[in-house]
């Protein structure tokens, strides 16, 4: 006769974390949050107090599923002094095989129901949303620090229960404690493409610094490694012909490295601005593919002919080292402007007046960064239109028009282009006829004439985006995002 598994001890109830989280919502200082539910749509904003009691009432009745079972090597497992449900073996086996686990310290887990990570998940994005330092860690790292923080409440023996453990205020501090180790500044590094023929060993944008793969190892691999694996990699790494590098304050590892990468791609772009679409392509920066690629199609033809053609990319602007130099002689003041806005990625605390201005050219770069890596001609036109119109301060056409026109210093009736367009005519196929009605499917991109060349849309757009930063450098109004757009 097969001997039948002992029966676990029981372990509490899973509406101990759902507790927890109406705890920490009515305790919150800022009760009004907007939240979506079930049944009520999200444009009217409720406190979460006020539903405490419907939860912990309901989320008791419902307690069937256990929350919280302690469990460390060995197999050693600790009673929490709640009370105890009726379970079936099968059930706690079934919970046991697809269940998660908190960390609490010193090889500790407490085992958790999917129902109460997601509670624990909740309290860390109420956290991130609440506290000062959340903006500073990424969504993912503030999920750690509430799965610790709440692992290490959950089996201090300094509490009598788990409802005295789990406040509001003590999850606050132990999550603000946790992720204070993790701020500080770190300095990023990464392959990026700039010029193939140059005499430039090294350049700044703002808190940006390009420089060639020699100059970055002179510069950094100071000290040999005695990791082999890890010299390897930074031999490697010294190999890329470019190299960015930027340093981030006040943020965690997963967050600066985020801030990190943004930053260099918006200067990169910022330095291709000046350039036509074509050129900008040879330049490129983080997450972008930095080996040459072959292309290759064959087809054959009605008459049975088969052909073959191929081509070789290969990064990096090609133009010849006296132009570059130029162009970088030219450019100067611009890349200062462009530098001086860029800062604010790296510590917005201390960036300076301006600050809704800058960002406001950075989301637009952003987008018009990305309309140039489009492959597609109708996609670019539509983020060339988002670009213009983040510019604009979300004015649509209208708000488009003016900022071009103050910006342009002319008419929206005038003339300003050789095939004899308007400004408003430019903007209305550029955003009405270009962005909206792709966009919303009005009309097909795909395969189809466009409202505009592209080309003619980039070159209008990266245009106002110069002038954009040029009347910012030496603009001492308020900071408002209509502050260029012509009355």
């Amino acid at each position: 006769m097969r001997r039948r598994r002992p029966r676990p001890a029981a372990p509490p109830t899973w509406a101990a974390a759902w507790a927890a989280w109406a705890a920490w919502t009515s305790k919150s200082t800022s009760p009004d949050v907007e939240c979506g539910r079930a049944g009520q749509a999200m444009a009217r904003p409720f406190s979460f107090g006020t539903i405490q009691c419907w939860w912990v009432g309901v989320l008791f009745l419902n307690a069937r599923r256990p929350l919280f079972q302690s469990h460390r090597r060995g197999h050693q497992r600790h009673k929490f002094p709640l009370r105890e449900v009726p379970h079936r073996d099968a059930e706690v086996v079934g919970w046991l095989s697809h269940a998660a686990n908190l960390p609490a310290g010193e090889d500790r887990v407490v085992w958790i129901t999917p129902e109460g990570l997601r509670a624990v998940n909740q309290i860390a994005v109420k956290w991130r949303r609440s506290s000062e330092a959340g903006s500073k860690v990424s969504v993912a790292e503030a999920k750690k620090a509430a799965s610790k923080a709440i692992g290490r409440l959950i089996t201090s023996p300094q509490y009598a229960s788990l409802e005295d453990a789990l406040t509001a205020d003590q999850i606050r501090r132990e999550i603000d404690s946790e992720v204070s180790d993790w701020i500080g500044e770190s300095e990023h590094f990464f392959k990026v493409h700039l010029f193939r023929h140059h005499d430039t060993q090294r350049m700044f944008l703002g808190p940006v610094c390009l420089e060639t793969g020699n100059a970055w190892r002179d510069r950094v691999l100071t000290v040999g490694s005695d990791d082999h694996v890890e010299a390897k990699h930074l031999s490697d790494f010294a190999s890329a012909p470019w190299i960015g590098s930027v340093s981030i304050k006040e943020r965690s590892y997963e967050r600066s490295i985020e801030h990190a990468s943004i930053c260099i791609r918006v200067a990169l772009d910022a330095l291709a601005l000046p350039l036509s679409l074509s050129q900008s392509r040879e330049i490129r920066g983080p997450s972008d593919s930095y080996e040459a690629r072959r292309v290759e199609t064959t087809t054959r033809f009605q008459n049975g002919f088969v052909g073959w053609s191929g081509s070789r990319e290969v990064f990096g602007l090609r133009s010849s080292k006296d132009e570059i130099e130029r162009f970088l002689g030219e450019a100067k003041t611009y890349f200062q402007m462009v530098g001086d806005i860029v800062e604010i990625l790296t510590r917005r605390d201390e960036a300076g007046a301006y600050q809704g201005l800058k960002r406001r050219w950075i989301e637009s770069m952003y987008w018009f960064g990305e309309s140039r890596r489009s492959q597609d001609d109708f996609i670019g036109i539509v983020k060339i239109g988002i670009s213009l119109d983040i510019l604009s301060g979300g004015g649509q056409y209208a708000g488009i028009v003016q900022l071009c026109q103050k910006l342009w210093d002319v008419e929206k009736g005038e003339i300003i282009s050789s095939d004899g367009r308007t400004l408003e005519k430019i903007v209305d196929q550029i955003y009405q006829k270009g962005r909206s009605q792709i966009s919303h499917g009005g009309r097909f991109g795909l395969l189809e004439d466009l409202p505009i060349l592209r080309l003619d849309a980039d070159k209008f757009a990266s245009k106002t985006l110069m002038m954009f930063a040029e009347n910012l450098h030496s603009y001492s109004g308020p900071d408002d995002p209509r502050a260029f757009r012509a009355e």
